[in-house]
């Protein structure tokens, strides 16, 4: 019994939890195909949260990650609304000098789930890590702040729920992260005022942190 007892312990012991919670800072690109979209200046994204580790091998090595957090999108373009008696009318302004003023906000909850594999040990905490997966967001407060005007909130006009795929990859602090965002943030009854469908979504590159 004492035994047993003992290679339960050692089992229990080989198998570990890391990287319980994240940050990330992100470039954000916007894919759109869209000729009269422009993107201006220096869009970017930030993401922190918690995520469960769960092990799927003895030595901790492999392992799978469910989490939730928090996510904000900052986009400057040529992308403004209006607001009309019946609904949002957004338009896509030519002058450079009013769409390099118009930002959209986005704030979302993120729910990642992630196959990762690393190298760690239970005395290494310095290690190679490969980090893929899938995150479901919620968008739950969006809106323009147009170069002229109040911000307007566009609630009506997005999709709730969003996709996208990721991938983080790096050493010990440093980690590169990519963000493939396959849904747009806009419903698909948007429309620009020259009805154009508004179909844009995010590609990201950036940095992540992970800590215990």
């Amino acid at each position: 019994m004492i035994y047993s007892f003992l290679l339960r312990g050692q089992e229990e012991e080989s198998s570990y939890k890391e990287d319980q919670f994240f940050l990330s800072a992100s470039y954000l690109n916007v894919r759109h195909d869209i000729p009269e979209f422009t993107q201006f200046g220096f869009s970017h994204s930030f993401q922190l949260g918690y995520i469960n580790d769960i092990s799927l091998s003895s030595n901790g090595q492999r392992a799978l990650g469910i989490g939730l957090g928090y996510g904000y999108d900052y986009i400057i373009s040529n992308l403004t609304v209006e607001n009309s008696i019946d609904a949002s009318v957004f338009s896509l302004t030519s002058s450079t000098m009013l769409s390099s003023k118009n930002r959209l906000s986005r704030h979302y909850i993120t729910l990642p789930v992630e196959f990762r594999w690393r190298t760690s040990t239970l005395e290494q905490h310095d290690f190679w890590r490969i980090y893929g997966g899938y995150k479901l967001n919620y968008q739950f407060l969006n809106r323009i702040d147009p170069f002229y005007g109040r911000p307007k909130n566009i609630k009506n006009n997005i999709t709730p729920f969003q996709h996208s795929l990721s991938l983080a990859m790096g050493y010990d602090t440093w980690n590169i992260y990519f963000e493939y965002g396959f849904s747009s943030f806009f419903s698909k009854s948007t429309r620009t005022q020259e009805d154009v469908p508004l179909e844009l979504s995010a590609l990201k590159f950036g940095l992540i942190f992970y800590l215990l």
